[in-house]
């Protein structure tokens, strides 16, 4: 073999050439890509009950949901939901509800927090109305990120587990929060067909 062949060979020796996998999230690491193709591909509302869902069979929990709240934050109401098994789905209950009822959990909403609940039945005294809601859910533990579109609170998605208390590790949190800000742009945004709009 001479120089030149010798040289060609090397060339595609340092070269490997890979098929793309399908589009699956194994983990919440994957979320945020899966979350971007979805709402570039589908209808919004389509794109985030398949978000729900990926990000639900994905991680141990039991109900993966979003709530949408009225413009002036005085009402919500569950949009989508995904349900693990015989978990019991709640998105044809929760609607026009006051928020005093999650008051607790809408402070830290306002102020763009995380909140992950380890075990619903330790939370403080000031957390008893929504306390009781979650033990009407038969949740065990709760994970609640903020949406937002320019500044404004328009929602909020979360994880409950029903069946077993669960930590919440920050990669998901982290994951989560990112997935949230995405949707938000993307449902309440100012894009044709997905400006915010409650009826």
């Amino acid at each position: 073999m001479n120089d030149a062949h010798k040289a060609t060979a090397q060339q595609r020796s340092n070269v490997t050439l890979h098929t793309p996998a399908s589009i699956q999230a194994h983990s919440a690491h994957d979320w945020l890509f899966h979350c971007a193709d979805s709402l570039l591909r589908y209808p919004v509302d389509q794109a985030i009950s398949q978000i729900l869902a990926v990000m639900g069979e994905t991680v141990d929990v039991d109900r993966a949901w979003m709530i949408e709240y009225q413009p002036d934050l005085l009402r919500f109401r569950n949009t989508h939901e995904w349900c693990r098994g015989k978990t019991t789905p709640y998105v044809k209950e929760l609607q026009e509800v006051p928020t005093t009822l999650i008051a607790w959990l809408h402070r830290y909403m306002v102020k763009g927090k995380a909140v992950a609940i380890h075990n619903i039945h330790e939370l403080p005294r000031a957390a008893r109305v929504i306390q009781v809601e979650f033990i009407r859910q038969e949740d065990k533990s709760v994970l609640s990120v903020p949406v937002f579109c320019e500044g404004q609170l328009c929602g909020i998605i979360g994880f409950d587990t029903t069946e077993n208390y669960r930590e919440w590790p920050q990669e998901e949190i982290d994951a989560l929060l990112q997935c949230a800000r995405l949707i938000g742009h993307a449902k309440y945004g100012n894009r044709p067909g997905t400006h915010r709009q409650i009826s």
